[in-house]
């Protein structure tokens, strides 16, 4: 899970609606998980969990981990992988004008 929260400090006086807001909220999940999912394919290439999915599944589920034993790297390489991304943007325009989300 990615969770991200951000301003978009500078926009030339623009007035986003929450209908833009959603939008740019929108874009901002779909490039982080590309993103994200280009990590996972690079770890995929180097047959190396840089990314601590082994160290995850130790502490959240020891007897799969017990289980997986040294076939690790290829389970890793054929996991199916979900990437949630949460991302708000709380503030527009000029530093310390709120966003009016009532639109």
């Amino acid at each position: 899970m990615i969770e991200t929260i951000g301003a978009i400090d500078e926009n030339s006086g623009l007035e986003l609606s929450a209908k833009d807001i959603k939008g740019i909220e929108s874009n901002i999940r779909d490039r982080l998980r590309e993103l994200a999912m280009k990590a996972v394919d690079k770890a995929r290439e180097y047959d190396a969990d840089f990314l601590g999915f082994t160290e995850k599944l130790h502490r959240t589920n020891l007897s799969a981990w017990k289980n997986l034993g040294s076939d690790w790297r290829k389970t890793f390489s054929e996991a199916e992988v979900e990437i949630v991304v949460d991302a708000k943007v709380v503030q527009t325009g000029i530093i310390g004008k709120k966003l009016d989300f009532r639109n």
